[in-house]
């Protein structure tokens, strides 16, 4: 039986945030995938599972949201935040998608608030 779902590890990708004007400087996170060799049927989804280390603060991102090909909020914040960890889960696979390789090139934003 082929799973449904798939997750990685809950720290596959480490995001630092770093340079700011400090801890009252407001930030956003925002992500997005493009378009390449994926399954049209599949989701990917992605989620924040910890705060990482540093000062100012941090919010949202902590339940699995659907990444698409425009930019969509994932976690917003102040000051620098480093080792941020980051999940990801691949849904709605079946036994119906052709064996090969199947990639998507996943971009991280910050922008400044």
């Amino acid at each position: 039986d082929l799973a449904d779902s798939f997750e990685s590890n809950a720290n596959a990708t480490m995001i630092s945030i770093t340079g700011t004007s400090g801890a009252s400087d407001i930030w956003e996170v925002q992500i997005r995938k493009s378009a390449s060799s994926w399954v049209s049927d599949a989701t990917l989804s992605v989620e924040r599972t910890g705060d990482g280390d540093g000062g100012g603060s941090i919010s949202e991102g902590t339940s699995y949201i659907a990444v698409g090909e425009s930019d969509v909020p994932f976690f917003r914040g102040s000051g620098d935040r480093t080792y941020v960890p980051v999940r990801y889960k691949i849904s709605g696979l079946s036994i119906k998608v052709p064996p090969g390789t199947y990639s998507d090139l996943i971009t991280f934003t910050v922008v400044d608030r």
